[in-house]
C-alpha cells in the first residue's frame, strides 16, 4: 500500500474516530443533561400543581379565619339565635361562597350547628361523617390552637375527598388571657371545576384520581405518600405521579400529569444536526489534507523511491536525487544525496572488514583447536552448537558426533539439576550482566568414565539469542593431588591430638603408679594416705578432663539460642574471690543489655577465656569486662594486664591442640572458637592493646 493510500485511510479513520468520539460526547454527555431538564421541569409542574391546590386551601382557610373571628360568631357559640343563622347560614351562604359543608362544635365537642349543601342540586344532604353530634374534646379537627394557627389541607370524607380548614372561634379584637368558644369547620368538595382551575393556573395536563378508585393507571401503582415518580411512556411522552396525602396522613389523590419530551426531542435534533455538519467537515478536511498531501509528500517520496531503486552495490554511478525545496523534503533530498555517497564509502570499508575478520575467525579457529581446556558452546535449550577437539577428546567423540548432543548427555546424574535448572532459568529471563558460573563438577565420556571437572561457564547474547560458552578442564590429576594432601594433613593432625593426648595422659599415670605403690607399701600413716589418694583422684581428674575436652572437639556443635541478659551470666561466671586476693573485677555492661545465643554452650565460652585470664594475670591481676552494641552487632571484650602472648603464639591461639600452659590440652580456646562460629560471630585477640590480653567476641545482628 502507497504513503498516500495510508495517509487517505488514516485520515479517514481519524475523521471517523471524530465523528463516533463526537456523537459519543452528544449522546452520554450532553443528551443526559436535555433529560435531566426535562426530568427537573415536569418535577417543577408537579410541585406548581401541587402548590395551587395547597393556595385553594389556603383560601379557604383565610374564608373560615374571617368568619371564626367575628363578633357575632363568638356570641353564636355562647347563645345560638335563628337570626345568626338566617342572615349567615342560610342557603345562599353556601352556595355563593362555593362551601359544601359548615359545622360548629362547642369546647366539649357538642355539635352547635352544622350543614352539608350539594352545591350542584343547592339542597341541603346528610353528612353522616359528622352526623354523631358530639366528637371527643381531644379530637385532632378541634381546638386547632391560638389565633393564628389552623388545621388545613385535604380530608376524606362519604361525599369524596374535600379541601378543609379549622379555625378556633374567638373575638375580633384579641384580649389577654382569651379562650376561644369552639371549633368552625369549613370544607369544599375537590369537584373538575377546582381542578379545571388548577389547570388553568399551573398549563399543564393535569389527571386526578381518588385513592380508592378501581381504575388507577400503572403510574399510580405502588407509590408512597408524596413520592413523585418519573415515567417514560414513550419517546415522545414523560408523564409525572405522585400520591397526595390527607390530613390524618392517609392516601387522598393521585396526581399525573403527561406532557410530550419537547426538550429531549430538541437535543436529539441537535445532536443529529451536530453529527451531520462533524460528517461534512471531516469529509471535506480529509479531501483537502489529502489532495496536499499528495502534492506536498506522496509525489516527492514516490520520486525518492524511484531513484533508491536505480541504486545497485557495485561501482556503478550513485543516484541523486534533485529537488528544491526549503522545507523537510528538501532536507531528505540533501541527506538521501549525502546518504548514498556514505553508502558507496561504508560498502568498500565494509569488505575490507570482511576480509579482516575472515582472518580473524581462521586465527580463533586454530587458537581453539589447539587449546588444552574442552570448549563447548551451547544453546539456550541446551544443545551444542560447536566444539573443540579438546572437547571431543574429553568427551570420546569426534566434532560432528557432538554437536546436537545435550549437556545433560555427558553431565553426571549429581550434577544435572544444578547445571540444567541454572541455565534454564538465565535463558527464560536474560538478564543485564551475563550470567557466570564455576563449579567443580563431573561428566561421564562415551565410555561411561565419570571425570573430575571444573566447569566455567558464561553467557552471551547473538542476534537475541542466549548462549553458553562452557571452558571445561579435567582436574583428575590435580584432585589426586589435593587428596594426597588432605591425607597427609589428616595423618599430621592425627599424630599432633595422639602426641598431646599421650603427653597428657602420660603425666597423670606416672603420678597414679606412684600413688599407688606407696599405698601398697604399707607404710604409711593415715595423712600420708590421704595425700596419696588425694593425689590419685587428681590424676583421675585430670584424665577424665582430657577425655572430656577430646569428646567436646569432636562432637558437632549445635546451639539452642535464646533471649538473655548478658550480664548475670558474666556475674556467675567471674571468681569473686579475686577481690580478696587483692584483684581488681569491673563489668562495664548495661544491666538490660541482652543477646540472642544458647546460654550454657556461650557460658562455656565466658568460662575457658576467664579462667586463661586468671592464670595468666594471677588472683591480683586487674580485670575488665566490657559489653557494648556496635553497628547492630554486640561486642564482650574481657581485658586483663597479664604479660601478655607473643606474636608467634597469638597467630596459633585458637588451633587445636596448641597450649602456652604445661598442663594444658589445646582444646579450651579451639572449642570457644568453634562455638562461636556456630553462632555465627568472631572471636579473636585486639592487636591494639599494648598492656595483657584482650579477648573480643563479636555476635552479628539477628544472632
Amino acid at each position: 500500500m502507497t504513503i498516500h493510500k495510508k495517509i487517505l485511510l488514516l485520515l479517514l479513520l481519524s475523521v471517523s474516530l471524530y465523528t463516533v468520539l463526537g456523537v459519543s460526547f452528544q449522546r452520554y454527555l450532553i443528551l443526559p443533561d436535555f433529560e435531566a431538564l426535562e426530568t427537573e421541569e415536569a418535577r417543577k409542574n408537579m410541585d406548581r400543581c401541587l402548590e395551587a391546590l395547597h393556595r385553594e386551601v389556603h383560601h379557604l382557610d383565610m374564608f373560615c379565619f374571617d368568619w371564626a373571628a367575628w363578633d357575632d360568631t363568638f356570641e353564636f357559640m355562647a347563645e345560638p339565635t335563628e337570626a345568626y343563622k338566617t342572615s349567615n347560614l342560610s342557603p345562599a351562604s353556601f352556595i355563593d361562597n362555593d362551601i359544601n359543608f359548615i359545622y360548629f362544635f362547642d369546647r366539649r365537642g357538642n355539635l352547635v350547628w352544622g350543614r352539608y349543601y350539594d352545591l350542584e342540586t343547592e339542597e341541603p344532604e346528610d353528612f353522616p361523617d359528622f352526623q354523631q353530634g358530639l366528637m371527643a374534646a381531644t379530637h385532632p379537627l378541634l381546638n386547632p390552637g391560638p389565633r393564628d394557627e389552623s388545621h388545613q389541607g385535604l380530608i376524606n370524607t362519604s361525599k369524596g375527598v374535600m379541601l378543609f380548614a379549622c379555625r378556633s372561634i374567638l373575638p375580633s379584637e384579641e384580649v389577654v388571657g382569651e379562650e376561644n368558644r369552639g371549633t368552625m369547620i369549613m370544607a369544599r368538595l375537590l369537584n373538575d371545576e377546582i381542578l379545571n382551575e388548577i389547570q388553568e393556573q399551573v398549563q399543564v395536563a393535569l389527571e386526578v384520581f381518588p385513592a380508592d378508585s378501581k381504575m388507577l393507571p400503572p403510574e399510580a401503582m405502588n407509590l408512597d405518600l408524596n413520592e413523585e415518580r418519573i415515567d417514560d411512556d414513550d419517546q415522545n411522552t414523560l408523564t409525572v405521579s405522585t400520591l397526595v396525602p390527607d390530613f390524618f396522613n392517609e392516601p387522598a389523590l393521585y396526581f399525573i400529569i403527561r406532557g410530550p419530551r419537547e426538550i429531549m426531542a430538541r437535543g436529539v435534533e441537535a445532536v443529529r444536526l451536530q453529527t451531520l455538519v462533524a460528517v461534512a467537515t471531516g469529509l471535506l478536511f480529509t479531501l483537502l489534507l489529502a489532495a496536499s498531501m499528495g502534492s506536498l509528500v506522496s509525489r516527492p517520496l514516490h520520486m525518492l523511491s524511484e531513484q533508491a531503486q536505480k541504486f545497485h552495490l557495485g561501482s556503478g554511478p550513485i543516484p541523486h536525487w534533485t529537488i528544491r525545496r526549503n522545507d523537510e523534503i528538501g532536507r531528505l533530498a540533501k541527506d538521501f544525496n549525502n546518504m548514498m555517497r556514505r553508502v558507496r564509502d561504508e560498502e568498500i570499508e565494509r569488505r575490507t572488514t570482511e576480509t579482516a575478520l575472515r582472518n580473524s575467525e581462521a586465527r580463533l579457529d586454530t587458537i581453539l583447536k589447539t587449546a588444552p581446556d574442552a570448549i563447548v558452546v551451547t544453546n539456550a535449550k541446551g544443545y551444542i552448537e560447536s566444539a573443540n577437539d579438546a572437547a571431543a577428546k574429553l568427551f570420546g567423540y569426534d566434532i560432528d558426533g557432538l554437536t546436537g548432543l545435550t549437556g545433560r548427555h555427558f553431565l553426571a546424574e549429581e550434577e544435572q539439576t544444578f547445571w540444567i535448572e541454572a541455565t534454564a532459568n538465565y535463558a527464560a529471563n536474560p538478564g543485564a550482566e551475563p550470567f557466570t558460573a564455576n563449579r567443580e563438577s563431573a561428566i561421564r565420556n562415551r565410555e561411561g568414565l565419570i571425570h573430575p571437572v571444573h566447569i566455567s561457564v558464561t553467557s552471551m547474547l547473538l542476534e537475541g539469542e542466549v548462549y553458553f560458552t562452557s571452558a571445561i578442564r579435567d582436574i583428575s590429576e590435580m584432585q589426586e593431588m589435593q587428596e594426597s594432601m588432605a591425607r597427609a594433613r589428616h595423618l599430621a593432625t592425627v599424630g599432633e591430638m595422639g602426641a598431646s593426648v599421650a603427653h597428657e595422659i602420660r603425666n597423670p599415670l606416672a603420678g597414679m603408679r606412684g600413688a599407688i605403690e606407696l599405698l601398697q607399701g604399707n607404710g604409711l600413716d593415715e595423712a600420708e594416705e590421704k595425700i596419696a589418694l588425694d593425689g590419685l583422684a587428681e590424676s583421675v581428674d585430670r584424665i577424665a578432663h582430657t577425655v572430656d575436652q577430646l569428646l567436646s572437639y569432636a562432637k558437632p556443635i549445635s546451639p539452642r539460642s535464646c533471649t538473655f541478659l548478658i550480664r548475670p551470666l558474666i556475674e556467675a561466671v567471674v571468681d569473686k574471690s579475686i577481690n580478696s586476693s587483692g584483684g581488681s573485677i569491673t563489668i562495664d555492661c548495661p544491666e538490660d543489655t541482652s543477646i540472642n545465643a544458647d546460654p550454657a554452650l556461650f557460658r562455656q565460652v565466658l568460662e575457658n577465656i576467664w579462667s586463661n585470664a586468671v592464670q595468666a594475670a594471677g588472683p591480683s591481676g586487674t580485670f575488665n569486662w566490657a559489653v557494648a552494641l556496635q553497628d547492630g552487632s554486640t561486642k564482650i571484650i574481657l581485658s586483663d594486664n597479664g604479660p601478655g602472648i607473643e606474636q608467634s603464639s597469638r597467630e596459633r591461639l585458637f588451633e587445636p591442640f596448641f597450649t602456652t600452659r604445661v598442663n594444658g590440652t589445646g582444646l579450651g580456646l579451639s572449642i570457644s572458637h568453634r562455638i562461636i562460629e556456630a553462632h555465627h560471630g568472631t572471636i579473636y585477640l585486639d592487636d591494639g592493646d599494648p598492656v595483657g590480653v584482650c579477648v573480643v567476641i563479636l555476635l552479628s545482628e539477628g544472632v
